[in-house]
């Protein structure tokens, strides 16, 4: 990973995105860094600066939402969701609305009630990454070693995950039949 510094902020940079950001605002700092425990009890794993001394918190689940069976993705619909951070939310919603069944990944996270928050969502393929990179690298989390789903889906198909036991970036592609284990995320101001 390479290490860049702009002004006062210094960006984590990886693979051509941004997965950390330390803001430069020193009058209105974050109350919440990456690493510490959030309000619902999980670890904010990203911290986006929103300007104007505003943050935009994502927080991980402290455990996951299935055991080491895991779950499906689900099926075909919907077709395509972005894989962009701040798009988890609206890609499980849709989901939701387009394989409502029981036991999928989406269905497992809108379902988590951990801290008492009724707004967790299956993270997208970079809010995923950023779990790996942000929490589980560096020993927290307590994720397995194994694949993980996001709400990252295409071509009707396929969906992507992240192998947490893996060196290194390690995203793939799987049939949205497989099953992989699902950590809820959420994100506040």
């Amino acid at each position: 990973m390479k290490k860049m510094i702009f002004g006062f902020t210094v960006l984590a940079l990886t693979a051509g995105f941004m997965l950390a950001a330390c803001p430069a605002d020193s009058a209105n700092p974050p109350a919440y860094g990456v690493g510490d425990s959030g309000p619902a009890g999980g670890l904010i794993f990203y911290v986006a600066d929103s300007g104007g001394g505003a943050y935009a918190y994502y927080e991980a689940a402290p455990e996951d939402c299935t055991d080491e069976d895991g779950a499906a993705w689900g099926a075909s619909e919907p077709e395509e969701t972005d894989g962009a951070i701040g798009t988890g939310k609206t890609n499980t919603a849709a989901m939701l609305a387009g394989n409502p069944a029981d036991g999928t990944a989406a269905k497992l996270c809108n379902a988590y009630r951990g801290g008492g928050k009724d707004d967790w969502f299956l993270p997208s393929n970079l809010e995923l990454k950023a779990m790996k990179e942000n929490l589980h690298k560096k020993g927290k989390g307590g994720f397995a070693n194994t694949g993980y789903w996001s709400s990252t889906g295409f071509r009707g198909r396929y969906a992507n995950g992240w192998d947490f036991g893996a060196e290194g970036a390690q995203g793939y592609t799987q049939g949205r039949t497989s099953t992989l284990r699902v950590r809820a995320a959420r994100s506040f101001n």
